[in-house]
């Protein structure tokens, strides 16, 4: 009811006002990585869970899902034969590379999808501001740098260690008296 009415308040919008980014570079940086890392783990989760359908099981699946990336990787706009080329085979590359990364690399670890959208992304762009001649992005650069730094480790120390849970015992099982210490 409230979306048809206000519209504006209930779109989603993945980027940061442009003032906080104007004011805060270091931290469009942060907010990138963050959104990279989200949308990279949102597709692996997809691809995932369609692997385990019996679809995708079977080989004419898989070839529709590999024709399915080969076109989103098509550029929609062009100048020539050669760029639509190059572009296509560096979109299938890269998502190679990510599924790759998904699967082998990063599969079922938390931290390391962590770690990966913080070099993936905010790294790159952080050294990007650090290579600007002006020194307002120098610094804006070092301070990204920084923050992905406090980030990952208040992400990764925040984490705690629970022991494993003991499985129940069949029913009908007499439980086990626990040793008091």
């Amino acid at each position: 009811m409230g979306l048809e009415r206000v519209p504006d308040l209930f779109e989603i919008q993945a980027a940061l006002p442009t003032s906080l980014e104007t004011a805060f570079p270091a931290l469009a940086v942060l907010w990138g990585a963050m959104v990279f890392t989200l949308t990279v783990s949102a597709v692996a989760a997809t691809v995932a869970l369609s692997s385990r359908e019996s679809v995708f099981r079977r080989r004419s699946g898989q070839m529709l899902a590999l024709v399915a990336v080969i076109l989103a990787c098509i550029p929609t706009s062009f100048h020539s034969g050669a760029e639509v080329f190059a572009i296509t085979v560096s979109g299938v590359l890269t998502a190679t590379w990510l599924l790759v990364a998904a699967v082998f690399l990063l599969r079922d670890h938390a931290a390391a999808w962590i770690f990966f959208g913080a070099f993936a992304s905010g790294v790159p762009a952080a050294l990007r501001l650090l290579s600007e001649p002006a020194t307002a992005d120098r610094i804006a650069g070092a301070s990204a740098l920084v923050l992905l730094a406090v980030a990952l480790a208040a992400l990764l120390g925040s984490t705690t260690r629970h022991p494993a849970v003991e499985p129940s015992p069949p029913s009908g099982a007499k439980p086990l008296p626990l040793e008091v210490p």
